[in-house]
């Protein structure tokens, strides 16, 4: 097994939120962008993301390519929130559904399947 739903279903919601959050404070930061005063910089108090990491060692494990469907569902559509049913759909026309990290998982699942064969 490549990684399971639930796991990866987890770890989208971890970076998702993540990504909430630092949005969120750099919204705050910009209003009170007059207010703050700094006197020193403490390197420790950087938190270094790795989103991107750890978005490449999924696409690595489900074998996806440079321009696949999970960079696309995550930047595009900011975690499936932006996407509307044919934004993305099969060779004949049929909508693929990807309103959900579950059905992401699914559909990339099913890719990596398919090219184990």
């Amino acid at each position: 097994m490549i990684i399971s739903k639930e796991e990866f279903v987890d770890i989208i919601e971890k970076l998702k939120k993540r990504q909430d959050f630092v949005h969120e404070t750099n919204k705050k930061v910009r209003e009170l962008n007059d207010a703050i005063i700094v006197d020193f910089f403490d390197a420790d108090s950087l938190h270094i993301a790795h989103d991107d990491i750890v978005i490449k060692l999924l696409r690595n494990m489900f074998n996806l390519q440079d321009d696949d469907v999970l960079s696309w569902w995550i930047y595009e559509e900011d975690y499936g929130r932006t996407y509307k049913d044919g934004d993305i759909t099969k060779a004949d026309g049929t909508i693929i559904d990807l309103s959900t990290a579950e059905k992401l998982y699914d559909y990339i699942y099913a890719y990596a399947e398919e090219g184990v064969k």
